[in-house]
């Protein structure tokens, strides 16, 4: 399994032939998602499987825990077509396929698959380099939300559902991932009526690398509240 994504940038198909770039078989995480089920069968534990990235591993989920990064829902394989050698493409898993990514989208909207943020922020010294050695990784904890709500990839309640309802599933939380009474007030408050243009400061991190830098987004997050409490609030500017 190691053997089929050694040294792969993006995923192997046309597109990296077209490209020049090694490519990731997906076969590589199928196989090891495949892996992961079973041994979870054998020792009757639970299993979640994180970052998938390809239509063949959610064949392969049989009913065990999964998650995907808003990327590979709001993007495939063609963004590298559209912007060459862009190193904020770089990512880990790498962009699926078109029909990959359709699978992706479908598994979310069934409440099969959890949104995570996927974030991993990376330095411009290990991005700013040539594709095959750029480090892989993008800034994406404050963006998630407002992508997935302002590109219009999932309604609100799918939105709600696959990043509130669906990890505390998985994690066994009963008290989370509804607005109930008895349950924890952990709110997020979305405006879906805005027109900014991502920086560093949207990203709110020195690391801001991501697909979306420079690109404008339709929607914002105006106040996080966990336990009740505020733990975040945008200032009125």
């Amino acid at each position: 399994m190691r053997d089929l994504a050694a040294g792969g940038v993006v995923v192997e198909s046309a597109v990296s032939t077209r490209l020049g770039l090694a490519g990731v078989n997906e076969a590589a995480e199928s196989l090891a998602v495949m892996r992961h089920v079973a041994i979870g069968a054998i020792a009757d534990m639970r299993v979640h499987v994180g970052a998938i990235s390809s239509g063949r591993s959610v064949d392969a989920l049989h009913g065990v825990g999964a998650h995907v990064s808003p990327w590979h829902v709001l993007l495939d394989e063609r963004a590298h077509l559209e912007r060459r050698y862009d190193t904020s493409l770089r990512l880990d898993p790498p962009l699926p396929t078109a029909s990959s990514r359709d699978a992706l989208v479908r598994a979310v909207q069934a409440g099969a698959v959890a949104v995570s943020s996927g974030h991993r922020a990376v330095p411009n010294r290990t991005k700013d380099l040539e594709m095959a050695i750029a480090e892989a990784g993008a800034s994406s904890l404050a963006l998630t939300l407002p992508l997935l709500l302002g590109e219009r990839v999932l309604t609100p309640l799918e939105l709600a559902r696959a990043t509130s309802a669906v990890p505390a599933r998985i994690l066994g939380l009963d008290d989370r991932g509804k607005i109930d009474k008895g349950a924890r007030a952990d709110l997020v408050v979305l405006r879906a009526d805005v027109d900014d243009v991502v920086d560093a400061r949207v990203v709110g991190s020195r690391s801001p690398a991501n697909p979306w830098l420079g690109r404008r987004i339709k929607a914002r997050v105006e106040r996080t509240m966990v336990a009740g409490r505020n733990a975040f609030e945008r200032r009125q500017s």
